[in-house]
């Protein structure tokens, strides 16, 4: 298994923008568990001597098979393929919005609203934890939905197979210290995505708190 660090663009704007998930693409795998440990120990390395990494634990934690769309969750919209910003939202010249697509905010003005936090490692929602950090996304709709689809193309493409897991647990501080800023309010997301016909294993983790 070889990690690809050839990655698009978007997966380093991502990152300019305030994107809190890490992202580990790598090639040549086979999907098992252990190479899971392998990818997520690789993208959580740091130079902090306090921090610890335990591999065996995620595997006594179990994962939960699941669909493309389950994965994607209430922050997508699998019919138009676009993100959600949910929530009620009120625009500066008094126009509401409830649930609206992400682009439909492209040059509107918004004065108050707010979008709820899903339950903690309730299955899924990586549109959320895309979507929305405890900091908000320092760009414009448009470009948002852009680099989603550009790093969703890599991961997780429409026309391939994949086998979708979800690792996220409450108790993913046992396997990694990185887990727990999230429990505090934001959450933890863990994911594994395989793609058999191209041998490409993603490993998806985030958790923040403000």
């Amino acid at each position: 298994m070889r990690r690809v660090l050839d990655l698009p663009d978007a997966f380093s704007r991502y990152r300019e923008i305030g994107g809190v998930l890490e992202f580990g693409v790598f090639e040549q795998a086979t999907g098992s568990d252990e190479e899971v440990i392998t990818a997520l120990a690789s993208i959580l390395e740091t130079d902090d001597p306090h921090s610890w990494f335990r591999g065996e634990e995620l595997l006594s934690l179990g994962s939960r098979s699941m669909s493309r769309e389950a994965l994607l969750g209430d922050w997508y919209d699998a019919s138009s393929r676009q993100l959600v910003k949910v929530g009620t939202w009120q625009s500066k010249d008094g126009a509401i919005y409830d649930d609206p697509i992400l682009t439909e905010l492209e040059g509107v003005a918004i004065k108050s609203g707010g979008s709820p936090v899903p339950k903690l490692a309730s299955g899924g929602q990586l549109a959320f934890a895309f979507l929305e950090p405890p900091y908000t996304l320092l760009a414009k709709p448009a470009e948002i939905q852009h680099i989603f689809d550009e790093i969703l193309g890599v991961i997780l493409p429409m026309d391939e197979p994949a086998t979708v897991l979800d690792w996220s647990s409450a108790d993913l501080p046992k396997v990694a210290d990185f887990f727990e800023p999230g429990l505090e309010w934001w959450g933890v997301f863990l994911f594994s995505i395989f793609l058999p016909a191209s041998g490409r294993l993603t490993v998806v983790a985030g958790s923040a708190s403000d």
